[in-house]
């Protein structure tokens, strides 16, 4: 896919727990093109398992929803345990969980 452009990331303070899993199906027809969507379409059982990972239902998603459950808890670990930020991430500043 080419480069047209470029994005940012930002993280809200007073953001809307999960509402990730809500957006992400409006964007996907932004991010995936075309022929791949009607590749993920040309196998229902695929298809499905994509839709319910994108609706956030990982327990519907069969193996993908695992691996997203997985990537999940692991993020969430290396966040609460203060885990080094990732590269792309550096310019990112983390506040402890408790404590004063």
């Amino acid at each position: 896919m080419p480069q047209t452009g470029s994005y940012r990331v930002s993280f809200v303070r007073e953001r809307r727990h999960k509402l990730h899993e809500r957006v992400v199906a409006v964007l996907a027809s932004r991010v995936v093109p075309p022929p791949r969507l009607a590749w993920l379409a040309g196998d229902r059982d695929v298809f499905a398992a994509w839709l319910a990972a994108l609706g956030g239902a990982v327990e519907e998603a069969g193996p993908l929803g695992e691996i997203l459950l997985q990537a999940d808890q692991q993020s969430v670990a290396n966040n609460l345990s203060g885990a080094a930020v990732l590269p792309r991430m550096a310019g990112t500043r983390t506040k402890p969980l408790g404590g004063p």
